[in-house]
């Protein structure tokens, strides 16, 4: 037949690049709003790193320029072979010979050819902009690495500290009601357009005398299946327990020691990001085996038609074109629907002021 037979594969790779995308979306949304704020007796470490933030909002915006093309280049491909195929098969029907039947189905291989041309030029661009996007962190990283060895050598509690952070970030991830990446990745959604995007804004302060110091902000965004994250943040007990938790870690330190950690668990978790971008370049791959797999099953069916003395339109081929139809027009509503899913991003406007 004309068309995959199992569509799992493909399925779930459409559903990583939908994940692949909301991944970048989010770190690039954090690259573009990463703030440093101004501090009383400023560190040299953080004058070194805020030099890196121009850098950083570049390639953020870097990132909403390449998805412009990315995105078409996977999910139109898809869609446009689908419009393609429906075409061919129609002529397919009208062909009196093997011969003929295999002159239309060039055309089925050209299409082919091209939806492999441009998986392959998405995947390298994806994979460009993810070398970029580490690049900066690592040279953030290296700016507070010897503040970080110095306190951290003699004071445990800034790593601990750091650590809450961290606990608290992955805890905001995971509150009830939101949907993970690695959720969307293994398709356990009912359909891409579930998927709703909302970006918060998240400040973390620190409380000096007579209020509170601004340190490092984000505008990181929380995927979730129709309720605004902000409510569903405000009324968890279980957040509002970790954030009361982080208390107990910043006794006795210092302002300057209090901004290391909250800075040093800010990069972790943009880092952690980017690791998780790296690991699902795979599906880009997947896609390219995917059209592979479409482009030697289609020459196979072509040397039959030129090899079959006997063509008629009782060819099993042929018979089965209408099944093989549905087939494509399925995946190519579900390559549309994720293209949709793109445009129902919201910010709420909300402020989430995590103080310490």
């Amino acid at each position: 037949m004309l068309a995959p037979d199992d569509l799992d594969p493909v399925i779930g790779a459409l559903n990583g690049f939908h994940a692949n995308v909301l991944a970048a979306d989010k770190l690039s949304g954090c690259f573009k709003s990463l703030k440093v704020y101004r501090t009383p007796r400023e560190a040299d470490w953080v004058q070194e790193i805020r030099q890196y933030l121009p850098e950083l909002y570049r390639v953020g915006d870097l990132w909403q320029q390449d998805k412009i093309t990315i995105l078409p280049q996977i999910l139109h491909s898809v869609s446009e072979y689908d419009n393609r195929f429906r075409t061919i098969s129609m002529y397919l029907r009208q062909a009196e010979s093997g011969q003929d039947a295999a002159k239309v189905l060039d055309r089925l291989i050209n299409q082919i050819s091209e939806c492999m041309q441009n998986t392959a030029q998405a995947k390298m661009q994806f994979a460009d902009w993810i070398r970029e996007a580490k690049q900066y962190l690592e040279l953030m990283d290296e700016s507070i690495s010897a503040a970080w060895q110095e306190i951290a050598v003699s004071e445990k509690r800034i790593i601990y500290l750091s650590e809450q952070i961290v606990k608290v970030q992955n805890t905001m991830e995971s509150l009830d009601g939101l949907v993970s990446l690695h959720s969307i990745s293994s398709g356990t959604l009912g359909s891409a357009k579930d998927v709703l995007s909302q970006m918060v804004s998240i400040i973390y302060k620190v409380a000096v005398e007579g209020g509170s110091v601004p340190i490092v902000g984000v505008l990181n965004s929380f995927f979730s299946l129709g309720k605004m994250f902000y409510d569903i943040f405000s009324n968890s007990a279980k957040m509002e327990a970790e954030i009361k938790k982080l208390g107990e870690y910043r006794v006795d330190l210092d302002l300057e020691q209090i901004s290391l950690a909250q800075t040093k668990s800010l990069l972790m978790f943009l880092y952690e990001l980017k690791v998780y971008l790296e690991k699902q370049e795979q599906t880009l791959r997947e896609m390219e085996g995917f059209w592979q797999n479409e482009s030697r099953m289609v020459m196979t069916v072509k040397e039959n038609f030129i090899r079959d003395k006997n063509y008629s339109k009782d060819n099993p081929e042929i018979q089965q074109l209408g099944i093989a139809e549905s087939v494509w027009h399925s995946l190519g509503r579900y390559a549309d629907d994720i293209m949709d899913s793109f445009q129902n991003a919201t910010d709420s406007g909300k402020q989430i002021q995590i103080t310490i």
